[in-house]
């Protein structure tokens, strides 16, 4: 990445510089700042990588996904527009997300069941990505979407690649090896077992400890993914929304 003159914000820093969205609307120097420190550096390409940048996905009160896109995205154009930012945006199928959001919130302590969690907003929020998107587009950046399914399955080293070809000129791609496992998500096991352990504990740092516990020794490497919904579930989503996905692909 260093000879190619790549560099990337770092995910401690983009916590505190974008987090859910609002710390950067609050302060978009921050994240400014460290770009042009980077481009100062001798960089030729940024990357800013933030899961969070458009906000909660869901608000009980509002019908669609990710209702802060909208103002998020608008404060990004606002403030980022001198860079002349390339936005990339992976989506996937309703199924997938639904299962692996709702295990995100138990990693962050949830004591809730995944049906607790799920009934309430299955009947009350449309979970079209469109909403979203349009609201990227709505930027006049250049915006490019992904789908997740289809670029995950080819590793962590093809997942990389495939998003290096968005911008860099076929003779430039790297050849690496990328081993590291970040972030891995409980196992089935491991989701039952932190449910009932997050009952127990009060503080941030007790969950930090408790969520490193569960994803080195009960994670879904070593155990199977958990399925939380049934196969007529995942069939009427995919179903619902499966015009949606042929729109979007590589858009």
């Amino acid at each position: 990445m260093k000879e190619l003159r790549i560099a990337a914000v770092s995910r401690s820093y983009s916590n505190v510089c974008v987090g859910w969205g609002e710390k950067f609307s609050a302060r978009p120097q921050l994240l400014k700042d460290e770009i042009k420190k980077l481009i100062d550096a001798g960089n030729k390409y940024i990357v800013v990588s933030h899961e969070n940048s458009l906000g909660r996905p869901f608000k009980r009160e509002c019908s669609h996904l990710y209702p802060n896109a909208k103002n998020l995205a608008e404060s990004y154009r606002d403030h980022l527009q001198e860079f002349n930012p390339l936005m990339v945006f992976y989506t996937r199928s309703q199924s997938s997300f639904l299962q692996s959001y709702y295990i995100q919130t138990v990693h962050e302590g949830s004591t809730k069941s995944f049906r607790e969690w799920y009934d309430p907003i299955q009947q009350t929020i449309e979970l079209s990505w469109l909403w979203s998107i349009n609201a990227l587009r709505s930027t006049n950046f250049l915006t490019v979407i992904k789908k997740f399914e289809d670029l995950s399955s080819g590793g962590q080293e093809d997942y990389i690649a495939s998003f290096l070809k968005i911008f860099l000129p076929t003779e430039d791609l790297p050849k690496f090896k990328y081993l590291a496992k970040r972030n891995i998500s409980v196992g089935d096991i491991g989701l039952k077992m932190l449910l009932k352990c997050n009952k127990h504990v009060r503080t941030n740092a007790e969950r930090k400890l408790l969520r490193k516990f569960f994803q080195e020794n009960f994670n879904n490497t070593n155990y199977p993914r958990p399925t939380l919904l049934n196969d007529r579930e995942i069939d009427y989503l995919d179903k619902l929304y499966i015009a949606d996905h042929c729109a979007l692909q590589d858009s």
